[in-house]
């Protein structure tokens, strides 16, 4: 018990330092309209993160998961354009960007739907929670508490630490002017952008 909560754990951890466009959506959130905003973008994360592993939880067997190449492209083209949407304009409006603005703040359920839709059309995170489940689940066999268990502390792990990077970036926030927030404004553009393009690049040129 003691092996698979560890695992867990460094699994979770191992998502937590991860750069990118999630990663990025969070620190950028949090620290133009607060925890709050921040917390309810995570809160899309996470449950976009259980209902992808629930669902393959529910259809695992000891037979190893394939992910469709097929569906696998149908959402890059998807992540792509999106991301690339995002990037886009939030490189139009970075000289806009104000430091805490308390006379404008983005709707709960818009930030909440966001956080749901980001996560759930990279088609990494899919294939990182597939290739995980079809992983443990062969090396588990028939063991389903212990996948529960796996997997529990998995989730547990990424709500933690995200609700931790959520919490020091609004604290951080407090003390940031806004052209700071102008050049964070920039890299988040051009790290969505540059995602978007990656994963192009890896779905329809790599592979």
């Amino acid at each position: 018990m003691i092996q698979l909560i560890t695992e867990g754990i460094g699994y979770g951890l191992f998502l937590a330092i991860l750069v990118g466009p999630i990663f990025m959506s969070l620190v950028d959130t949090s620290i133009q309209f607060g925890k709050r905003s921040g917390l309810v973008l995570a809160s899309g994360i996470w449950a976009s993160d259980f209902i992808i592993v629930t669902v393959l939880f529910l259809f695992a067997d000891q037979r190893q998961n394939h992910f469709s190449e097929t569906w696998a492209k149908g959402l890059a083209v998807v992540a792509t354009l999106l991301f690339l949407g995002i990037g886009i304009g939030k490189l139009i409006r970075w000289k806009k960007t104000e430091a805490k603005d308390a006379s404008y703040n983005p709707r709960k359920s818009n930030l909440f739907l966001k956080g749901v839709a980001v996560n759930t059309i990279n088609p990494f995170t899919l294939i990182f929670w597939t290739t995980l489940m079809a992983g443990q689940t062969m090396i588990r066999q028939a063991e389903w508490h212990s996948l529960v268990l796996f997997f529990g502390v998995l989730l547990a792990t990424v709500v933690s630490t995200d609700a931790l990077k959520v919490i020091l970036a609004d604290k951080l926030g407090n003390i940031l002017h806004s052209k700071h927030l102008r050049v964070l404004n920039l890299i988040t553009g051009f790290i969505f952008i540059g995602s978007g393009l990656y994963i192009a690049i890896k779905f329809f040129y790599l592979s």
